[in-house]
């Protein structure tokens, strides 16, 4: 997915997106995708009914769970990202 999601935002001669020839705003871009993925993996844990391992959810663990996420582990991320902004996009006044 990450790779697909490289190649989508360097398309283009003027893509500010992914620049291709700053190699700091790539890592920084990059830092920011996998950190989301991070987030989007414990999301995805309680969709199902089972996780890795055997473990079951419980209606009342799934909704503990969710709630830990809501309030813990969202703000840590969200608050990472933050930190890693030097202007008013991830890297710089652009979008990326």
């Amino acid at each position: 997915m990450t790779a697909i999601l490289r190649y989508a935002a360097s398309v283009g001669s003027s893509s500010t997106l992914y620049p291709r020839d700053d190699a700091a705003a790539c890592l920084a871009i990059d830092e920011a995708v996998n950190v989301l993925q991070e987030l989007q993996l414990k999301i995805a844990a309680t969709m199902g009914s089972k996780v890795d391992g055997g473990f079951v959810w419980t209606p009342e663990t799934k909704k503990a769970f969710r709630e830990e996420i809501a309030t813990v582990h969202v703000p840590f991320y969200l608050k990472m990202l933050e930190t890693k902004m030097t202007g008013e996009f991830l890297v710089g006044d652009d979008i990326t």
